[in-house]
């Protein structure tokens, strides 16, 4: 029996054919379901280095997609039938998908979808200002329980996903604000301390604070700043104050700290004075709906929320008419920021306490929290907060009880 050759003479496997009508290579199969696939390409070589991935499909009892299925077609699919979500997170999902991926890459084919596509979205989405890196991970969420249920159906391989975002976020990590690292000798001399003294304002205290309380250090603040809440020591009383502090003639005055965590990014930080939460988009209020160990507490229609501590208290809580508390309560207060109701008030809450705020899917925009003014992290529309008060307390150094009501009446009561 004479075999096929093509032009050059060489002899074509079952299958393939060679079109003299325009040079191009065909090959041709049968899948399981009876239905007949052709693939084509320029070249002989070409050709067979697809024919054996189907030949390698194939024999892995991967589907050779029917492949008219696309990603959107692939997310009905999972949308249908996920089970095991909280209603919000789910809801939240579905609206992350159609806003972000169902018409920038849900019409593209489950077949002609690699890591490459994905890994070119993410940087886009990042790179155009879209949305930052921590909420790209609702996406990745969402896109990795989407093509496991590819996977799962043998349509494809692997998913395109796995290791795409961690990638991601290790090229762009120079765009992450991160607080200053301690140099090895100024971690080795915070080591060796007995106290610090911080020199600055509230802010300065504020950005050593978390270092003191990995070594459980106290702290003296000397005032530069412009108030001085925190760092109660003054320029003026510094030599006494020092005298003393080498005499051990001082007391540690424990402070309350708030933990927050978002679920959803896998987000945890500690704060001293408070966290917030604001809008992105500054043209409209957003709503807001606080839980108290479960329970209902009320919804805000408000440009944010503030939780603060004690401590905090006399910070951005004061300025949105939060209540000054004494910073030995075993409390935290809610202060809405410019509420859309005269009847929203401050809520003041037990320390023992759990919040939840979250930031309602009726939301036209994401939110994001912050804890003291760093570690931002975007909440989108569905998504929740919880603050609880942290296991961890921070030592200040105090030299007289009144030293709280002192800087109350002189820096607050008589600027």
């Amino acid at each position: 029996m004479q075999r096929r050759k093509d032009n050059k003479g060489r002899v074509l496997k079952d299958g393939e054919v060679y079109r003299k009508s325009d040079g191009l290579y065909m090959y041709r199969w049968t899948a399981k379901n009876g239905k007949r696939h052709t693939i084509y390409d320029a070249t002989l070589e070409g050709l067979r280095e697809k024919e054996e991935k189907i030949q390698h499909d194939l024999a892995d009892g991967i589907r050779i997609p029917e492949c008219s299925l696309t990603l959107n077609d692939l997310f009905e699919l999972w949308r249908k039938n996920k089970v095991g979500l909280k209603e919000h997170t789910f809801a939240n999902y579905v609206y992350m998908y159609n806003r972000f991926v169902r018409d920038e890459i849900g019409m593209m084919k489950l077949k002609d979808i690699r890591k490459s596509n994905i890994r070119s979205y993410y940087n886009g989405i990042v790179r155009n200002g879209k949305m930052a890196l921590n909420t790209l991970e609702t996406i990745q969420n969402v896109l990795h329980q989407v093509f496991a249920v590819a996977v799962d159906d043998e349509y494809i391989r692997v998913n395109p996903t796995d290791g795409v975002l961690t990638a991601i976020k290790a090229a762009h990590q120079y765009e992450t604000p991160k607080r200053h690292a301690l140099t090895l000798p100024q971690q080795q001399a915070l080591a060796q301390a007995k106290q610090v003294i911080t020199i600055g304002g509230d802010g300065t205290l504020l950005r050593i604070a978390h270092d003191c309380l990995a070594q459980s250090k106290p702290v003296l603040g000397v005032n530069l700043g412009r108030i001085g809440f925190l760092a109660t020591c003054e320029v003026a009383e510094l030599p006494e104050k020092l005298a003393r502090l080498a005499a051990g003639r001082y007391t540690i005055e424990p402070r309350n700290l708030l933990r927050a965590d978002a679920p959803a990014h896998n987000w945890h930080q500690v704060a001293m004075n408070d966290v917030v939460l604001f809008g992105n988009s500054r043209l409209h209020p957003m709503d807001y709906t606080v839980y108290c160990d479960g329970a209902f507490v009320s919804r805000y229609r408000s440009d944010g929320v503030i939780i603060a501590t004690p401590t905090g208290s006399t910070a951005y809580s004061l300025s949105a008419g939060g209540p000054v508390l004494d910073a030995c309560a075993a409390v935290m207060v809610l202060t809405p920021v410019c509420a859309h109701s005269i009847h929203a008030v401050p809520l003041v809450f037990s320390a023992s306490r759990t919040l939840t705020v979250v930031a309602e899917a009726t939301n036209r925009d994401s939110v994001y929290a912050s804890a003291d003014s760093h570690s931002r992290c975007d909440l989108q529309p569905g998504e929740s907060l919880t603050i609880t008060t942290a296991v961890e307390q921070l030592g200040l150094i105090t030299f007289d009880e009144t030293e709280q009501f002192r800087a109350i009446e002189t820096k607050l009561m008589r600027r």
